[in-house]
């Protein structure tokens, strides 16, 4: 959907400004295959990693993962000189290479050809081709606005108006879906909405720097989404617990296509020359077995009998093996991705009774880059005083509007930057969006390795907001967060859903900061995660009360911080 935003304040000013000088683009499924280069990602004028300067890129061991200890760097470095400076107090990276704390290798919740990882297929019934969310679509109700006064409102209790938050946050998290997106890890498209989100902070007045680092993705990236003629009731697999999305993660090939292709599926055996005999495949995915040919060999085959895409199954004896990322000899012309046996066979089945069913296939090429956390400081007026550090990570999977993971994060920390910029806090506030999470949590391990021993003390909080925008609101706190959040929770109203300790550790921005031996560490998420890290993660399939209700809570947990810090510095 397209938001006609009115502005009728500062802030929407602010962001009228900065949209009409950075622009996104996403995939078009106009042509049967749209390859992607990076030219083509984003229309001029633009904002790139690489034109930031004065950036060293350091070598990194194997030791130390795939992150280069690059220094921090002003947001003046990149396209405009009307930043501020990076502040006198901002820290100084440690050397290269030598963290306090080393963290285990970290996979993100982007992971999604491990074999370790891979779920068990689960049968559903199959959706029509536009899937119908069983969630209420948040619509725009009042004009996205971060430079007002706050609206929210708390009364003699400390509960904070849910309600009030809740279209103010939506709000944004639509104008940042339908506008700001898609935000690749370690992108064109990321390094924009790095400048634009911290053109924002700064038109709040905050201090705001940009922490660039450079990143190499690991593995390509790649999404099947099926869809079945309109009144069909076909038994089908999807890949999701409870149905509702059809998709199914794929592997593409390596060396890997960058692009999408869609049309309909036709069942091609192994992919022999004689299974091609008599199929007309113009303009069509390929569905093809493993086994007999190299994979080379069945693309080939599949390209000159003019498929526009092939999907390549596993075979019934490699079946534990769920996911494999297989090697062609050369970068294919059109997308060639693997799935595992489980979802071919019922494909084939599928296929054998109807007609008509068909795909979108999205695959992206393994990227390598800068990327970068955008850092903004609210400060009292004590020197080196300590930090509460709110998070979320603003980068997403590749085509995708990313509105639940993480727009509905990012939407929140502006909400509550908005909402605690005029209070006279205990403590200094520093809001931190994290870049490259989706690729392993690559922004909040640089932010915390690049920290000094004097910086890290002063730190003594940090929340992290991600996918706050379906479903109902889980807290993963340690230390003192868990008893603050469920207290604020409670005088809030909002009802919070038990999770197992373990069930938060190691899947967002808040595990490095673990990792390092931060005591007081809490993660807010909804549990509804069923289109994330996908193509259908839209501003049609999430909600505006949890993310209003996250907001609610982390003020609470702030309010009580500060009343905590205030009664004993008395």
């Amino acid at each position: 959907m397209n938001l006609a935003l009115r502005i009728d304040n500062n802030l929407l000013l602010a962001l009228g400004l900065a949209l009409s000088a950075i622009c996104w683009s996403g995939c078009s499924d106009a042509a049967s295959v749209t390859p992607v280069t990076p030219s083509e990602s984003l229309i001029t004028p633009q904002v790139t990693w690489s034109a930031i300067a004065e950036i060293t890129a350091v070598d990194v061991p194997p030791s130390t993962g795939v992150i280069d200890q690059s220094p921090t760097v002003s947001a003046t470095h990149i396209a405009r000189a009307t930043k501020p400076s990076m502040p006198a107090d901002s820290p100084t990276p440690r050397a290269a290479n030598t963290p306090s704390a080393s963290p285990s290798p970290i996979s993100s919740d982007a992971d999604l050809i491990s074999e370790s990882t891979a779920s068990t297929p689960t049968l559903v019934t199959a959706v029509q081709a536009t899937p119908m969310a069983t969630l209420v679509p948040i619509t725009a109700t009042t004009t996205p606005s971060l430079l007002a006064e706050p609206i929210s409102g708390h009364d003699s209790t400390n509960a904070w108006n849910v309600g009030d938050l809740a279209d103010r946050v939506g709000d944004i998290a639509i104008m940042l879906a339908e506008e700001a997106s898609p935000r690749r890890s370690a992108s064109d498209e990321e390094a924009n909405a790095a400048e634009f989100l911290s053109d924002i902070f700064e038109e709040m007045g905050l201090d705001v720097y940009i922490q660039a680092f450079r990143v190499n993705e690991l593995s390509p990236w790649g999404e099947i989404t099926i869809s079945v003629p309109e009144g069909d009731a076909q038994t089908f697999l999807f890949d999701a617990s409870d149905g509702r999305q059809p998709r199914i993660y794929a592997a593409p090939m390596k060396p890997a296509f960058e692009g999408m292709a869609s049309g309909e599926i036709v069942y091609a055996g192994l992919g022999r020359e004689k299974d091609f005999a008599g199929l007309h495949l113009e303009g069509k995915i390929a569905l093809i077995g493993r086994g007999e040919l190299s994979f080379q060999q069945k693309q080939r085959l599949a390209d000159e009998a003019g498929a526009a895409g092939v999907i390549i199954f596993n075979s019934a004896e490699n079946a534990g093996y769920q996911y494999m990322q297989g090697m062609l000899d050369n970068r294919p012309t059109l997308p060639v991705v693997f799935i595992p046996w489980e979802y071919g066979e019922q494909l084939v089945a599928a296929l054998e009774s109807e007609t008509g069913i068909e795909a979108i296939i999205h695959s992206a090429a393994p990227t390598e880059g800068y990327s970068g956390n955008v850092i903004a400081e609210l400060r009292n007026d004590i020197d080196d005083d300590q930090v509460v550090i709110i998070g979320a990570h603003y980068d997403t999977t590749p085509y995708t509007q990313g509105a639940n993971d993480n727009g509905s994060g990012v939407a929140a920390v502006m909400v509550l930057t908005e909402e605690l910029s005029d209070d006279e806090l205990p403590f200094d506030l520093r809001f931190i969006l994290f870049g490259s999470e989706e690729t392993g949590l690559h922004g909040s391990q640089h932010y915390v390795w690049s920290l000094n021993d004097e910086e890290e003390e002063r730190i003594v909080a940090m929340i992290n907001i991600d996918v706050v925008g379906a479903g109902d609101i889980v807290i993963f706190g340690q230390g003192k967060m868990d008893y603050r959040a469920r207290d604020a929770a409670r005088t809030a109203g909002v009802e919070l859903k038990p999770t197992p300790h373990e069930a938060g550790m190691y899947a967002s921005d808040h595990t490095p900061f673990i990792q390092a031996g931060h005591q007081d560490v809490m993660w807010i998420f909804a549990d509804d995660l069923a289109y994330i890290n996908s193509t259908l993660d839209t501003v049609e399939h999430i909600e505006s009360q949890p993310m209003g209700e996250a907001v609610a809570v982390v003020l609470g947990v702030i309010e009580r911080m500060a009343d905590e810090m205030g009664s004993a510095s008395d």
